[in-house]
Formats: structure tokens, C-alpha cells, sequence
């Protein structure tokens, strides 16, 4: 994934900080986390989302992304292996 695609991802991401959001993976395994206070972190390839009031986190490759979709109030990531997830507001 280019530079400036996680770039733009990690601005969304900003932007969504402090709020409450949904993630949604689709796929070979599939799940819904409902995040209360996100907040993020971005290290060595790897964005962790958290929920700052508890153990909540999902970490996602970003070598693993081939698109981003933004949308309204989503953010949709293609990962390989066939892997969807959505960041919902």
C-alpha cells in the first residue's frame, strides 16, 4: 500500500479519535467490536484502534491493505486473504 494511502487512512483515523465506532471484519472470520472512545496508535506497519475505557483493540498490517474506500461514515480496507473490514461511525 502506498505511503500516502496509510497517510490518509491515519487522517480519518484522527479524526475519529475520542468517538464512538463500530468495526466490522468480514471474511474467512468474521466479527463486529463496538469501540466507545477510540483511540489509535501506529507503529512499525501495524495500527492498533483501541477503546480507551477498556481492553478493547483490533491491529490491522497495513502491508495486508490493497484499498481504501472512504466513504460518508465509513472507511472500508480490502486486506488479502480476502478480508473486509469497515470503520463505522
Amino acid at each position: 500500500m502506498e505511503n500516502t494511502k496509510i497517510k490518509q487512512l491515519l487522517e480519518e483515523l484522527e479524526n475519529l479519535k475520542q468517538k464512538s465506532i463500530t468495526v466490522i471484519q468480514k471474511g474467512f472470520i468474521s466479527n463486529c467490536i463496538k469501540i466507545e472512545k477510540m483511540n489509535y496508535n501506529f507503529e512499525y506497519d501495524i495500527i492498533k484502534i483501541q477503546d480507551e475505557n477498556n481492553e478493547t483493540y483490533i491491529k490491522i498490517n497495513t502491508n495486508q491493505i490493497y484499498e481504501i474506500d472512504k466513504k460518508e461514515k465509513e472507511i472500508c480496507l480490502s486486506l488479502d486473504n480476502d478480508i473486509q473490514i469497515e470503520i463505522r461511525t
